[in-house]
């Protein structure tokens, strides 16, 4: 009776690669010979790992080698594709594959540099292979520029490294990155006065939303001594509807300011009532405890002297505690 192997092409493809023999000649045949002759073959270890999305699983397998290259670690990432239909979003299914080794490398290697990563297709089809095997192609008329963009080192604007004058020419995204730039300032006066000089210029031309936005983001920041100054450089700086809108939000952030610190001194309070409390029942306790003993004592015909001498107690003291006892 013939037994039905689920997956048939996964199982064999996986268990050929799985014996280092097969392995290494495949890498000897097809890596380029840059990239050959700086890897140390002696180092392949096969990895417990696959990275295919659940729609391809059933027309992929992979395997993932770590290797030494220049003495580094590095992965070579096989996939077998072995159904009959191209797929010609490889070049991008590859670079989303290597961005998760990536990622599952730096969850077990924390701080250490990128490795490299190269992937190498098995196709078993029989069209034949037709897809884009270089990402660039897959932006179609948009191509060259991918070609002049993409993979290139990113643009970074560094805010802090940029003069205030030269954002301020700039009304809107100056506008952000000033604020952002000075969300932590210490001069809050000159800060107002260059921000409210820049918010009544927007309001002039037609734009308060924006202002509004700045406004409610600025006094989320502010401390309870600035009040007076984003007040005053309101009314002085400020067109008509965006002053209107400063008064109302300073008016709101004073009121939170008040509850705020009504609910710190009830919080405050409550606290200091429950630690006296703890601080009453222990002594509660304790004296209970002290006169518990002082009545056994007195029972068994102790010296009330003595007792007196190790309660710490007066004799007074014991006395009353006998006196209550009996009523």
């Amino acid at each position: 009776m013939t037994t039905f192997i689920h997956q048939p092409h996964d199982k064999f493809f996986k268990q050929s690669m799985a014996n280092i023999r097969i392995a290494k000649e495949l890498f000897e045949t097809y890596l380029p010979p840059a990239l050959l002759s700086n890897t140390d073959l002696s180092t392949l270890k096969l990895q417990p790992h696959s990275f295919i999305d659940k729609v391809f699983k059933t027309t992929s397998a992979d395997v993932v080698y770590t290797v030494k290259v220049n003495e580094s670690l590095a992965y070579f990432y096989i996939l077998c594709e072995h159904q009959s239909k191209v797929d010609p979003y490889m070049a991008f299914r590859l670079i989303v594959y290597t961005v998760r080794i990536w990622e599952l490398h730096l969850d077990q290697n924390s701080g250490s540099d990128l490795p490299l990563v190269y992937p190498l297709v098995v196709y078993a089809g029989d069209k034949p292979w037709d897809a884009a095997r270089d990402i660039h192609e897959l932006f179609g008329a948009q191509e060259a520029l991918a070609r002049d963009i993409l993979f290139k080192p990113y643009q970074l604007v560094d805010i802090h490294r940029e003069s205030d004058d030269n954002l301020r020419q700039h009304l809107w995204s100056g506008l952000m990155a000033f604020v952002l730039k000075h969300r932590e300032v210490q001069d809050f006066l000159k800060f107002f006065r260059t921000l409210f000089d820049w918010l009544e210029e927007l309001e002039g031309l037609g734009d308060v939303a924006s202002g509004k936005f700045v406004l409610h983001y600025v006094i989320n920041g502010m401390n309870a001594e600035d009040e007076e100054n984003f007040i005053k450089c309101a009314q002085e700086y400020l067109g008509p509807k965006l002053k209107g809108e400063a008064m109302t939000l300073a008016e709101r952030f004073e009121q939170n300011g008040l509850k705020k610190g009504v609910e710190q001194g009830l919080e405050q309070g409550l606290e200091q009532g429950l630690e006296q409390g703890l601080e009453q029942g222990r002594r509660q306790g304790y004296r209970e405890g002290i006169e518990a003993i002082v009545l056994r004592l007195l029972r068994k015909g102790e010296k009330v002297s003595i007792i007196a001498e190790a309660s710490g107690l007066s004799v007074d003291e014991i006395e009353d505690i006998s006196t209550r006892s009996v009523h």
